[in-house]
């Protein structure tokens, strides 16, 4: 498995917020499947796997790895 560039480490006040959106469901899909994939990522789940389950493209998922 290839080294990440950019490793997620989420405190637990930005997981506890993310997981609050994605319960809410009040935010817009892209928002929310961005909260999906970060914490996804924090949990050391592979580009590839996060992908899937997001269904989204493997690109999308570095892109918001990059942000944070």
């Amino acid at each position: 498995m290839a080294r990440l560039k950019y490793q997620v480490r989420l405190s637990k006040e930005e997981r506890d917020s993310l997981e609050g959106m994605i319960r809410r469901g009040k935010d817009s899909a892209r928002i929310l499947c961005r909260a999906r994939i970060l914490l996804k990522a924090d949990a050391n789940v592979s580009e590839t796997a996060i992908a899937e389950a997001v269904e989204v493209v493997p690109a999308t998922v570095e892109r918001v790895r990059t942000v944070l």
